[in-house]
C-alpha cells in the first residue's frame, strides 16, 4: 500500500493556503474589521496568528494519524525509503508530495539547498537520515530511559518506541517551518494589496482597472519601465502619487530607501504626462533612524503602519503634494475620531470589487 494512501484526505486542503482560503475562514465582515484595525495601527499578524496556529495544529494531527496508520505495516526505516520513492514520482503540485517531504524532514527550500535538486542525492540523504534517526533513538533511550507509547486513532493501535517518536517529530518540525514560511508570504502579499486599496478607498479614491486617467482614481500593481509600484492614485490637475507597501520592519532601512529612489517623477498615463510623488508604506522604522529625512531629500515620503494615525498621515501628504486633493480627516482629529471615521468608511468601501481586482486572473 503506498505511503501516501495513509495520509488523511481531509488534511490535504490545509497543505496549501491562499487569500481565498482566508476569506472562507473569516468572512468579509471580519476581514473589514481586520483591515480597519491595520489602518489604525494594529498589527495584521495579531489577526492572522490564530489562523496559522489552527492550520499548524490540524496538519500536525494529520501527520500523527498518517504515522499511526503506517506503523501498522512498516518500520521507520521503510517509512523513509517509501516516502523518498513516492515523493520523486508525484507532481510538485500534489499536496501528498508535500506531506511526504515533511516525513523526510524536507521543505521545498531544503530540496534546493540540501539536495541541490539533484536526483542522485536522494538515496544518500535517506540513508544518512535513517542513521541519524537510529543514533538519536539510541541516545534518547540511554539519556531519558525507554519509551513505551501506545496510541489509538480511529481503531488503529500503535506501540511506539523512541524511533517512532523521532519519526513523528521530524515532519512536525518541517511542517511548522514550511507552513509559517508560506503563510507569512501569503498573508503579506494578500494584505499588502488589500490594505493599500482599502486606505485609498477611505481617502476618497475609486478603483479604475482601465487606468483611464480620471481624477480621484487608483489601480494596483503597475509594472513600469523601471520597476513595479504597488498602487498609483491620480488626484487631479495631472498630479498623483505612486505607492509601495510592504510589511518591512526596522531591520531593513536600506531596502526602504532603495524603493524610494527607483520611481520616475513624471509618467505618461492615458496619453498625458502626470507629476507623481512617491510614498513608501512600511510596518515600522527603527527608532532614531534617519531614513525619513533621507527619503525627503529625494522627494519621497515614508509612512509607518504601526502608527495609529498613519491613514491621516497619508491624508496630510496628499494635501501637501496635490493641490486638487480635498482633506478627509479634519485637522486636529484625535485617534478615536480617526478610528471611527476609518470604520465608517471601511463599511462603505467596495471590498468585493477590490478583492476581484486582487485576483490572480486579473
Amino acid at each position: 500500500m503506498p505511503l501516501s494512501d495513509y495520509i488523511p484526505k481531509e488534511c490535504l486542503a490545509y497543505v496549501r493556503a491562499s487569500g481565498e482560503d482566508l476569506l472562507d475562514r473569516i468572512g468579509h465582515d471580519e476581514l473589514r474589521e481586520i483591515v480597519a484595525g491595520v489602518l489604525c495601527g494594529e498589527n495584521v499578524r495579531s489577526a492572522t496568528e490564530p489562523l496559522t496556529r489552527r492550520r499548524l495544529a490540524i496538519l500536525n494531527a494529520a501527520i500523527l494519524v498518517t504515522l499511526v496508520r503506517a506503523s501498522q505495516d512498516m518500520q521507520p526505516c521503510e517509512l523513509l525509503e517509501q516516502a523518498q520513492q513516492e515523493c520523486r514520482s508525484l507532481s510538485s503540485n500534489d499536496p501528498r508530495r508535500t506531506v511526504l517531504m515533511w516525513i523526510l524532514g524536507l521543505t521545498n527550500k531544503q530540496v534546493q539547498n540540501v539536495l541541490r535538486s539533484n536526483d542522485s542525492a536522494w538515496s544518500d540523504f535517506v540513508r544518512a537520515m535513517a542513521k541519524v534517526a537510529d543514533d538519536a533513538a539510541q541516545y534518547s533511550s540511554g539519556a531519558f530511559g525507554a519509551l513505551r507509547w501506545t496510541l489509538e486513532v480511529a481503531g488503529k493501535t500503535a506501540h511506539w518506541n523512541w524511533l517512532w517518536a523521532h519519526a513523528l517529530m521530524v515532519p512536525i518540525g518541517s511542517q511548522a517551518l514550511a507552513t509559517r514560511g508560506s503563510e507569512k508570504s501569503m498573508y503579506g502579499k494578500f494584505f499588502e494589496k488589500l490594505v493599500m486599496g482599502s486606505v485609498l478607498e477611505i481617502l476618497g479614491f475609486s478603483f479604475d482597472g482601465e487606468r483611464s486617467g480620471r481624477d480621484m482614481t487608483y489601480w494596483l500593481s503597475e509594472r513600469g519601465e523601471r520597476r513595479e509600484s504597488d498602487a498609483t492614485a491620480l488626484v487631479g490637475e495631472q498630479q498623483g502619487v505612486r505607492f509601495d507597501i510592504g510589511f518591512i520592519g526596522p531591520g531593513n532601512p536600506e531596502i526602504t530607501l532603495d524603493k524610494v529612489s527607483r520611481f520616475d517623477r513624471v509618467a505618461e498615463i492615458a496619453g498625458h504626462p502626470f507629476d507623481l510623488s512617491t510614498v513608501i508604506i512600511v510596518d515600522r522604522i527603527a527608532e532614531g533612524s534617519s531614513i525619513v529625512d533621507q527619503a525627503e531629500l529625494i522627494d519621497g515620503r515614508i509612512v509607518q503602519m504601526s502608527s495609529s494615525l498613519w491613514a491621516k498621515d497619508l491624508d496630510d501628504i496628499l494635501c501637501e503634494n496635490c493641490t486638487a486633493y480635498e482633506r478627509i480627516f479634519p485637522l486636529g482629529a484625535r485617534s478615536v475620531d480617526i478610528r471611527r471615521l476609518v470604520s465608517e468608511r471601511m463599511r462603505q468601501a467596495n471590498l468585493q470589487r477590490l478583492l476581484h481586482a486582487m485576483s490572480p486572473e486579473n
